[in-house]
């Protein structure tokens, strides 16, 4: 009988440490989703992600005054905030029509994530990417308006790709991160995905009047109702600049070519009437071509005064 009670407890023990290995292993897993997402966070809430690779999550909370942002970032021992990496000490501006966003990505595939920033600061666009690596460092900076991740579907290292969509594609550049090392990837052959669609696209939501036909650059399969969307844009009333965006990949196929990708637009929307500005968005989802060897837009939505 003790031994029975003894061989009892032993397969309880037992199947007690299955339970708790995969219960963290599906937190692992969810937590490593949330990173991956690659959506901007809300500036208005406070966020617990493990930064260090130490397994206890930080606190990331936003920073707002009359005319500046910042982020403050808690750890176990110390507070910091970003701005205090900067010569300046100056993050990004806060004012009419300038708008923050913040995302968590992981390029160097590791278990500490990097920190983007995207916003204003000067009247430019700007581009940070903070990273830890004992302590927290300024890892890039350029004023690129346009800015992704590629490969992050591919046993690759992931590459993060930045342009000034102004210049075209004259000044592209790719990093990648590898052991805490900023490694400049950029080559002449290096292709933005979809690039060829977006430009268009931000070119026609910029014009200042309207035009009759939209660019040619959407899949057959998109629907009338994304379509549609173009003609709401009313520029007797409103007219539209590009302030950045953001990029990722999501789909690629048997050949390891990007076959999908989505991109989120940044404009300001200015009354003609009042002169005053508020965000405008436009989320697209591009799919491949294969006919034309493309990446196409398949879906658009717009989001007024979103930010």
């Amino acid at each position: 009988m003790k031994f029975n009670k003894l061989k009892y407890f032993k397969y309880l023990l037992i199947l007690l440490v299955v339970i708790l290995c995969f219960t963290l292993f599906i937190f692992f897993i969810n937590s490593k989703k949330t990173i991956s997402t690659y959506s901007s966070v809300d500036i208005n809430k406070k966020h617990l992600i493990d930064l260090t690779g130490d397994g206890v999550n930080e606190t990331i909370e936003i920073i707002q005054s009359d005319n500046s942002y910042d982020v403050k970032i808690t750890t176990q021992k110390s507070t910091i905030l970003l701005s205090s990496l900067l010569e300046d000490n100056f993050l990004c501006s806060n004012g009419e029509g300038n708008i923050f966003k913040l995302r968590f990505i992981n390029i160097s595939r590791d278990n500490k994530p990097e920190i983007l920033i995207q916003g204003i600061k000067n009247n430019s666009t700007i581009n940070y990417l903070f990273s830890y690596n004992n302590n927290f460092e300024l890892t890039l900076q350029n004023s690129n308006n346009v800015c992704g991740v590629i490969d992050s579907n591919l046993n690759k290292t992931p590459q993060f790709i930045s342009l000034n969509y102004n210049k075209n594609k004259e000044n592209i550049r790719s990093n990648m991160i590898i052991n805490n090392e900023l490694i400049n990837s950029t080559r002449d052959s290096l292709v933005v995905p979809g690039i060829d669609s977006i430009i268009p696209l931000i070119k026609y939501i910029n014009l200042d009047v309207e035009v009759e036909s939209h660019p040619d650059v959407f899949t057959d399969s998109i629907s009338s109702k994304d379509l549609s969307n173009l003609w709401k844009l009313d520029k007797s009333n409103f007219s539209y600049k590009l302030i950045d965006g953001f990029f990722f990949d999501t789909e690629i196929d048997d050949n390891g070519d990007i076959k999908e990708c989505n991109y989120t637009l940044y404009f300001n929307r200015k009354n003609l009437k009042d002169n005053t500005i508020e965000p405008f968005n436009v989320e697209v989802t591009l799919n491949k071509d294969y006919y034309n060897n493309t990446l196409r837009i398949s879906k658009m939505n717009f989001f007024f005064n979103k930010k």
